[in-house]
């Protein structure tokens, strides 16, 4: 695990992974750390939803605000069914960028963000963190949690044919020192993750009740607000 710099003359990164409906509890974590003033300075990664978790905190989007539009946002795309197929991630994506992203938006996170986005030919991971346009961004966003189906195989991004970056990055880091969150307990690199008894991997795919989505946040707010009071080995919030 890597210390949590509230201040440093290194700027501090922060990872928010890929991870489909668990994406409520990283805005929890995000919650935790912005009380902190942890955020306000810190250069942002993310794959999948991470990416657009990681766009929204940039821009100086409130954790709370988020949650309450997301709920509403993937009820509406996704339908009744409740289940996030590849055409349901797609219709949250494009619903995403319409509801959050405004005109200059890609000016407030240029140089601030890392997006991983998978490249298809040749294949591998390419980052994202500079924004020419409004419309470059949301390519960069769609591309980024693009999940492939049969009618649309593949995002266009830059002109070059891209799919969801966490197939090749799923935990996306600046540096050795980057603080990395995560709602899979079986991710054992991250400093910020569940414990399986309170969240289960099969909920990456299945849209959560209202009720669940605010329990997810409360989870990750518990477990943010928890490391970044720890006072034991390696979890020591440094203030230097």
């Amino acid at each position: 695990m890597h210390p949590l710099r509230v201040s440093s003359n290194t700027r501090q990164s922060i990872s928010f992974a890929g991870c489909g409906a668990l994406n409520f509890y990283q805005v929890g974590v995000a919650q935790a750390l912005s009380e902190s003033m942890v955020l306000r300075d810190a250069t942002l990664l993310g794959a999948s939803a991470g990416a657009g978790l990681a766009v929204l905190l940039s821009a100086g989007y409130d954790p709370y605000s988020i949650v309450r539009r997301m709920i509403n946002l993937v009820e509406n795309a996704v339908g009744p069914s409740r289940f996030l197929g590849p055409e349901g991630v797609q219709a949250v994506g494009e619903a995403f960028t319409d509801e959050f992203l405004k005109p200059d938006t890609f000016r407030d996170v240029s140089h601030r963000v890392g997006l991983s986005i998978t490249r298809l030919r040749p294949f591998g991971n390419i980052r994202a963190s500079h924004f020419e346009s409004h419309q470059d961004l949301v390519d960069a966003l769609r591309a980024a949690c693009f999940i492939p189906s049969r009618r649309r195989p593949a995002a266009r991004y830059r002109g070059q044919w891209c799919i969801d970056g966490g197939l090749t990055d799923n935990e996306p880091i600046l540096d050795k020192h980057t603080f990395r969150i995560s709602p899979l307990w079986t991710s054992i690199r991250a400093d910020i993750r569940p414990s399986p008894l309170h969240v289960g991997l099969n909920e990456m795919v299945r849209l959560p009740s209202r009720v669940r989505s605010w329990s997810l946040f409360d989870r990750g707010l518990r477990d943010g607000r928890l490391r970044l009071l720890s006072r034991r080995g390696t979890a020591l919030l440094t203030t230097s």
